[in-house]
């Protein structure tokens, strides 16, 4: 009746298998000590290997547990290889780490204001109306892991507008494909490219509430101290733009 010998697939139902065992084991002991005296000895002889089958469960109950444990690891590490290979069929430079590790200082919201892209406060996307810096600070750390992106374009100068605006787009465009079979959350390179111009400066809604992304000064990120924790080159060189971005998951 307490046989250990049963195989199953399901660990959660084994082990409240096991659970049920041990409750309904530690009854019969209980009761058996109620009834018997030391004259019985047929009821100590069955208390006593009653209760080597009683550790002999608990001892698989804890076997269970610590197998588990070891499992967990290797499927994060199974998970992050999936990513990385997605990512670099993709083409790109990639990394993952914890969502928590992402650094923020919200002290960069101050380039945006700068305006120098002419998209504050006249896109969607990006600050103020997409939230303070506290805010997407919450949306990342709603996430579990951030799957880092980099890509590299050849430009003239940082006056190559042309060039640089290519790279950048290109660089959306490409992570917004790897994210439809991620269905995670993006940062872009850049501020969002779905419509052009945004609607916003039209007065018109988003038509692409649940598409549209903010780019990575947005969300604040310190991106040459991702770079560092993530193990990414960052550097900057006057005639190779690098587009950094993240899908969050």
């Amino acid at each position: 009746e307490y046989s250990l010998t049963r195989t199953l697939n399901d660990k959660e139902y084994e082990k409240a298998l096991y659970d049920k065992l041990l409750e309904e084991a530690n009854e019969v002991i209980n009761a058996n000590k109620k009834e018997e005296t030391e004259e019985d000895e047929n009821y100590s002889m069955a208390s006593r290997i009653l209760s080597m089958e009683l550790a002999k469960i608990q001892e698989k109950k804890s076997q269970i547990s610590e197998n588990e444990t070891q499992e967990v690891p290797i499927q994060e590490e199974e998970k992050e290889e999936e990513l990385l290979n997605l990512a670099q069929e993709a083409g790109f430079e990639a990394a993952v780490l914890p969502a928590d590790r992402v650094p923020t200082d919200g002290k960069f919201r101050a380039f945006c204001e700068e305006n120098r892209c002419g998209q504050y406060g006249a896109n969607f996307s990006c600050p103020p109306t997409c939230g303070s810096p506290e805010q997407m600070r919450d949306k990342i750390l709603a996430k579990q892991t951030a799957l880092v992106l980099k890509t590299t374009w050849p430009i003239a100068n940082y006056q190559d507008t042309v060039a640089i605006l290519h790279g950048k787009q290109t660089h959306n465009r490409k992570m917004l494909r790897l994210n439809e079979s991620l269905g995670g959350l993006c940062a872009g390179g850049s501020c969002c490219c779905l419509c052009t111009p945004c609607r916003m400066k039209t007065g018109e809604s988003c038509p692409y509430p649940d598409l549209r992304f903010s780019c990575m000064s947005a969300y604040c990120v310190d991106v040459a101290e991702l770079c560092k924790r993530c193990g990414m080159t960052f550097a900057w060189d006057e005639t190779l733009l690098s587009v950094y971005s993240m899908i969050l998951l």
